[in-house]
């Protein structure tokens, strides 16, 4: 998840289609990195944010796109940083985008190698 000012309000918005390890669960492999890299491409960044749903815990489930109309959920997992979430998202581009990441054990791929 990510928080976004929209409207002068903090929302608490989670990026649709994927799974992106998480600092506040601990144990997660890379997740400070992951952190850090999600931070060095938003902080302060003008985002474009399209709703899909509210999940189950009141979070507004999102896609996101970074001022040069990136995808922010391809781009985490295209860096390794998190996965195609395989019960909401078959977007084969989402695979082979994870697909790449992993053979070159990129991100979390280099902490739980290709077993995983």
């Amino acid at each position: 998840t990510i928080q976004v000012l929209a409207d002068g309000v903090v929302k608490t918005v989670r990026l649709a289609g994927i799974v992106c390890p998480s600092t506040r669960l601990g144990t997660a492999p890379c997740a400070e990195q992951t952190k850090q890299f999600l931070l060095g491409v938003t902080t302060g960044k003008e985002l474009t944010v399209d709703f899909w749903a509210t999940d189950s815990a009141g979070r507004s489930v999102c896609e996101v796109f970074l001022p040069d109309g990136t995808s922010l959920a391809k781009l985490l997992v295209a860096k390794g940083y998190a996965l195609q979430d395989r019960y909401y998202n078959s977007s084969p581009e989402f695979d082979a985008l994870e697909r790449t990441a992993r053979a070159e054990m990129l991100g979390v791929w280099g902490h739980l190698g290709q077993t995983f």
